[in-house]
């Protein structure tokens, strides 16, 4: 019995201990202070920690920005436009052959400037006619008529000029007259004039307007060279054999040559750059005095030439100078 009640007496003194340690704590100051917890302690860290995460990316996120306004234009600067604006004419046409369009103006002309309208109808395009008092034509002689000029406005519309010379009768002198045509195209080779056509003043003449060039600045020895082997190649030209021409070029290929012709002298040699401070390549304008079939006249030839193990060579020339093919490999 006395044990028992030893044993409850205990409980009721462990309970009593445990619950004066959950009870507030007060301060000096009196104030009570509650006693927090492991997981609130835990969870206050976890927030703090990711608080500071997020400050710590936002920070780098705003450097970076920074860096790129700022220094990687510097590094890397943008590409700059030439402010030139390239503008091309029917990009998108295919290519075709000009000549039978024409060849079909030119004869539907034929018969216009003639002044035969029944022929000339009859080169109008299915399902177009001419105007009811189109035109009042009068006969007249076409001495000679060729294209002028092609404009091709799209896969099936073409614009041609037509040049011709006509006169009155057979004892005049024939006068240029320019005849506007146009027509229609279909696969096939089918053609048609689609509209009146126009006669048209004298076109004019192009401008012609040379190109700057910057003069070559080589050593004596390479334009002695150079000089050298112009002579020799338009000596070669005029009335050599294609065989000993072909030393002369890069690929050492034999070349045409004017039979009929022979020089008679080199009147003058500018040498000018290819490439901007490259002195081992030049092209050279060379002007000649020649005789072609016993005719005297002057000649002007653009050579281009490259050095390669100290030795000068031509690449190309303009005008351009054919290879050589022996009747053996197939030539004339």
């Amino acid at each position: 019995m006395v044990d028992r009640n030893t044993n409850l007496l205990e409980a009721f003194r462990t309970q009593g201990e445990q619950k004066r340690l959950e009870e507030p704590k007060a301060l000096s100051s009196g104030i009570v202070q509650p006693v927090v917890g492991k997981k609130k302690k835990a969870k206050n860290a976890l927030i703090k920690l990711y608080v500071n995460g997020a400050l710590l990316l936002i920070s780098a996120a705003l450097v970076f920005v920074a860096y790129r306004l700022a220094v990687l234009p510097e590094i890397f600067p943008p590409e700059t436009s030439n402010q030139k604006t390239e503008t091309t004419t029917n990009s998108n046409i295919a290519p075709f052959d000009f000549q039978g369009a024409g060849t079909y103006a030119n004869n539907f002309a034929f018969h216009w400037i003639s002044g035969d309208l029944p022929m000339a109808s009859k080169y109008l395009a299915v399902g177009y006619q001419f105007p009811e008092n189109v035109a009042t034509l009068k006969r007249q002689i076409v001495d000679w008529n060729l294209v002028w000029d092609v404009n091709v406005k799209s896969d099936k519309e073409i614009q041609i000029v037509i040049q011709a010379g006509v006169k009155a009768t057979a004892q005049d002198q024939a006068r240029s007259v320019y005849l506007y045509v146009p027509l229609t195209r279909e696969p096939g080779g089918k053609y048609g004039v689609t509209g009146i056509p126009i006669y048209l003043p004298f076109p004019g003449k192009a401008s012609y307007q040379a190109t700057s060039k910057t003069e070559a600045h080589v050593s004596q020895p390479d334009s002695e060279a150079i000089n050298k082997n112009v002579q020799l190649f338009l000596t070669e030209f005029y009335g050599g054999a294609p065989e000993k021409i072909g030393v002369y070029f890069a690929d050492q290929k034999p070349r045409n040559t004017l039979k009929t012709g022979q020089l008679v002298q080199i009147r003058d040699t500018k040498l000018y750059e290819v490439q901007k401070d490259n002195p081992n390549k030049v092209m050279i304008e060379a002007s000649v005095d020649a005789k072609v079939d016993g005719m005297q006249m002057l000649q002007s030839f653009k050579i281009y030439m490259t050095k390669n193990s100290n030795r000068w060579y031509i690449e190309k020339t303009e005008p351009y100078i054919p290879l050589y093919v022996s009747k053996t490999d197939g030539g004339a």
